[in-house]
């Protein structure tokens, strides 16, 4: 992930930026890549990139993770959403492994009645 880029879309997005802490912010993307291939589902098969919106069940599970009010929710799928979809590293899979690990909570609590991370 390029900081400077990041740096960048918090910037203009002042509202988002006293809400969402870095560790939020990182919270953020983390979900997202752990959700795109559910959200990928969700998309026609010649459309790249994220979603315009995201699917009310993870809009509001990404909310309630981040403790986020629902516009504010909102905006930071339309700030954040090219950074956390573009976002990778090398060795993927033990990122994915950790990460699972790491917000493991967030799913259980979250998760179960929105039909996400079963």
């Amino acid at each position: 992930m390029d900081l400077s880029t990041l740096a960048r879309v918090l910037e203009a997005s002042p509202e988002l930026n006293r809400v969402l802490s870095y560790e939020g912010v990182i919270t953020y993307i983390d979900l997202i890549r752990i959700l795109k291939p559910d959200l990928n589902c969700w998309q026609p098969p010649h459309q790249e990139g994220p979603p315009e919106r995201l699917p009310l069940a993870t809009h509001d599970f990404l909310k309630l993770c981040l403790n986020l009010e629902d516009e504010l929710a909102k905006l930071a799928w339309h700030a954040l959403r090219q950074i956390a979809w573009n976002a990778g590293v090398e060795g993927e899979d033990i990122h994915q492994t950790c990460a699972r690990l790491k917000y493991l909570h967030l799913f259980l609590k979250h998760g179960p009645c929105r039909g996400i991370g079963e």
